[in-house]
Parts: C-alpha cells; sequence; structure tokens
C-alpha cells in the first residue's frame, strides 16, 4: 500500500467541481509515495466539505433577459463554453426551438447538435449583421466573437450594428488572474450578468416559456 498524505485534503475539490471550475493536479512527496503503510489514513466526511451551490441570477435579471429576447425582432444567442453542462446545454436546445433563434457555436465546448436547423455558426456574419439583440452566454473572448479582422488595415471591424443591445452571462470575472491574457479585448456591453449558465439558461427557458403564454404575448400584441 502506499502511504498517502497524512492529513488528506479534499482542497482540489473545490476548484475542480463549481464553475468557473479550472484543471486541478494532485501531487504528494516521493518520499510519501514510496513508504509503505499498513493502513490507510482516515479520510474526512466529505458532505462537510461539498462545493457552493451553482450561482444564479436575480429574477428581475432572468425576466429581463427573456423579454428583451422576446421583444426582439432578430435576436441571436453566441454560446462558448455552455456545453460543459447538460442541464444549459438541453436549455438552450429547448431556447433555440421555442424562439427559432439563431445560435452560434464558438466551439470551446459542443453547444448545440451540428444539424439543429437553428445552428447558423458558418452563417455568423449575416446573422449579427441583422441581429438586435445579442446574448453571450459564456464566451470566452466576447470581443472576438462580435469582431472580424480587416486583412487590409489589419483593424477590427464590427461584425453587429451600433443599435444592437448585447448582454453577456459568465462566471469568467471571478477566475482572472491576468487582464489581456484572460479576457483579451473587454467588449462592451449593455447587460453583464454574473452567474452560472448551467442555472440561468434553465431559468430563462422557464421564463420565455411562462411570458409566452400570459395574454400580451399569446396574441402577439407586445414585442
Amino acid at each position: 500500500i502506499i502511504k498517502a498524505p497524512q492529513n488528506p485534503s479534499p482542497a482540489p475539490n473545490h476548484p475542480a467541481i463549481p464553475n468557473p471550475a479550472v484543471p486541478v493536479s494532485v501531487s504528494s512527496d516521493a518520499a510519501i509515495q514510496e513508504a509503505k503503510s499498513a493502513q490507510f489514513p482516515p479520510l474526512p466526511d466529505p458532505a462537510k466539505f461539498a462545493p457552493p451551490r451553482p450561482a444564479g441570477a436575480a429574477p428581475e435579471l432572468v425576466e429581463r433577459i427573456a423579454r428583451d429576447l422576446l421583444r426582439a425582432d432578430n435576436p441571436v444567442i453566441i454560446a462558448d463554453r455552455l456545453g460543459r453542462s447538460a442541464a444549459a446545454y438541453h436549455a438552450l436546445v429547448q431556447l433555440a426551438d421555442l424562439l427559432a433563434v439563431p445560435v452560434l457555436d464558438q466551439g470551446n465546448r459542443h453547444n448545440i447538435p451540428t444539424p439543429h436547423p437553428m445552428a447558423l455558426t458558418e452563417l455568423a456574419p449575416e446573422v449579427l449583421g441583422d441581429a438586435d439583440f445579442i446574448l453571450g452566454l459564456d464566451v470566452l473572448d466576447l470581443y472576438g466573437a462580435l469582431h472580424q479582422v480587416n486583412r487590409l488595415t489589419r483593424q477590427t471591424d464590427p461584425l453587429y450594428r451600433e443599435t444592437a443591445r448585447i448582454a453577456h452571462v459568465t462566471l469568467d470575472g471571478y477566475s482572472v488572474r491576468s487582464w489581456s491574457h484572460d479576457f483579451r479585448r473587454l467588449q462592451p456591453t449593455d447587460d453583464l450578468i454574473a452567474a452560472d449558465t448551467a442555472v440561468f439558461v434553465p431559468q430563462l427557458l422557464n421564463k420565455c416559456q411562462e411570458l409566452l403564454n400570459t395574454p400580451d404575448y399569446a396574441d402577439g400584441t407586445q414585442r
């Protein structure tokens, strides 16, 4: 039996599980690994070291984003690392079906089925050019997703209209270590919401379904 540390710690569990999660490597001193032991050391109670509950958004923020989606003539969703959560993934697919909203997958996770009719990543310039409301979900580089490099001037040109409202739901602000390396160039937004998309997207889906069943939206009179 390889001897473990005398005081095993559950500390790596905390950065590895809650969002924004980070890779964790656990190692022990070589002497500890090679020493023989007659019995395994006692382990702490894992219930006492449970990770925190996922961070959700205030109900009024969820409703505001839901109303922005429903009022927009051409809403667009940009998804990046949302797919790390099964709950967020399935809620996004249902949201795209419910509102017929295009989804642009940035590819750091698989965020929407490739054959889905609203998976329009290949048409990003055209879709963003018509958008009047853009919702980013866990987008690592939102500025890069909304701009393209001009090959002649080497400057970045926006793909979206100046009048388009932009909202972004992410917890990246809690994990920043070096500004330019973690965030690239900052993207101005109208709503920046610190929430876990695993909680936020199902909430947003439920709120959109709820609003669509109200008289104002059911008869199509409210935008």
